[in-house]
């Protein structure tokens, strides 16, 4: 599914060939990297462990903030911390309704000034109005580097 209602085909080759050289270079290297993932260097029991933290409703599995480490943390841990910051009176704020629809409907008022004063144009209007938008999901990265026991998100 496309997000962008504009043209979705790949710009034409340029006309300087070193761009079309780097271009043909980072596109290899994004082929190569697809097939360096190989399995078999695992055992058959690492294998059957890494799916069963990977089913697991008891642990989640996230990328530490900073360093490349994977952390695996107890959910209740996970659910806790961020309870503990989403209760920070001064950092978020309870909402009693999804405020989406109006923040879509000022948007589109602010766009439509643009397009009325020829800031924008009204193709580009339509481009920058998402139909559906989505809502925000919450989630916390561990920062190990700060305390590798006790990661803080």
């Amino acid at each position: 599914m496309h997000l962008c209602r504009f043209s979705q085909h790949f710009p034409p080759r340029s006309i300087c060939p070193t761009v079309d050289i780097f271009v043909k270079l980072v596109k290899k290297e994004f082929e190569s990297i697809q097939t360096r993932v190989d399995p078999r260097n695992l055992t058959f029991n690492q294998r059957q462990a890494i799916k069963e933290l990977q089913n697991s409703k008891d642990v989640v599995i996230k990328a530490a903030d900073k360093g490349g480490y994977v952390v695996i943390w107890p959910t209740f841990m996970y659910e806790q911390e961020a309870f503990r910051q989403l209760n920070q009176k001064k950092c978020y704020q309870r909402l009693v309704y999804n405020p989406m629809d109006k923040f879509k409907s000022e948007l589109d008022s602010i766009l439509q000034i643009g397009v009325s004063k020829n800031i924008l144009t009204p193709r580009l209007k339509e481009g920058l109005l998402v139909d559906h938008p989505v809502t925000p999901t919450l989630y916390l990265l561990p920062k190990v580097h700060k305390n590798i026991h006790t990661p803080p998100p």
